[in-house]
């Protein structure tokens, strides 16, 4: 991953980071400025250790209201437990967004009381993934597990809030994310086939995804 949007060229291996920058051209940094609580990059990727580590976006970084989007991450979960790898929201019905899995490694879209979750067991441990969730107010949510669908809906009453959004860990939750995230990509609309597709062959080429 390019942290600092230099190629790591100010970062070594095993540093705390506290900025991780966002290369859109937004400014949607993913920030943490208590030493307690910075993921630390390993090769090249950011580690979390399901215990504290987080880092905060700025609000609106994720779409409000009833706006599509889309969510992409490359992650190797370290452990069987529940964890939250984004959230944005404030814990209300209706009002959150987010990808979490569990200890059955079901991967959820959750909007809070109002979730889509895949089958048990598509989170694998140690292992490289590449984990999509959209939505479409046409036509509703889906998640995709290494390029393949692996739930879907018809859902179409979101009402997304702007504030907390936060990589590695829920508001208010002890849900932290054990494992590392190599990428984050964030659209404000739901992708086309063929835009997910494009996509999904740069960051399984630049990965090494099987």
């Amino acid at each position: 991953s390019n942290i600092d949007a230099a190629s790591n060229a100010t970062l070594s291996d095993s540093d705390a980071i506290s900025e991780w920058k966002d290369l859109s051209g937004n400014d949607n940094n993913a920030l943490q400025a208590s030493a307690a609580y910075q993921p630390i990059l390993t090769g090249q990727a950011v580690v979390f250790d399901g215990s504290n580590d987080r880092m905060t976006l700025p609000d609106g970084t994720m779409t409000i209201g009833n706006s599509d989007y889309e969510f992409i991450v490359v992650i190797k979960s370290h452990k069987d437990q529940n964890g939250v790898i984004y959230h944005a929201g404030n814990n209300l019905s209706g009002q959150d967004n987010g990808l979490r899995y569990n200890t059955s490694r079901k991967a959820y879209n959750y909007w809070w009381a109002n979730d889509i979750s895949t089958g048990e067991n598509v989170i694998d441990l140690n292992e490289l993934q590449l984990i999509e969730y959209s939505y479409d107010n046409d036509s509703g949510r889906e998640i995709y597990i290494d390029g393949e669908l692996s739930a879907s809906d018809s859902a179409s009453n979101r009402n997304g809030v702007a504030q907390n959004n936060i990589l590695g860990d829920g508001v208010a939750s002890d849900w932290n994310f054990d494992g590392e995230i190599s990428e984050v990509l964030i659209f404000d609309q739901a992708l086309t086939v063929g835009q997910r597709a494009k996509i999904n062959y740069y960051l399984s080429t630049k990965w090494g995804l099987e």
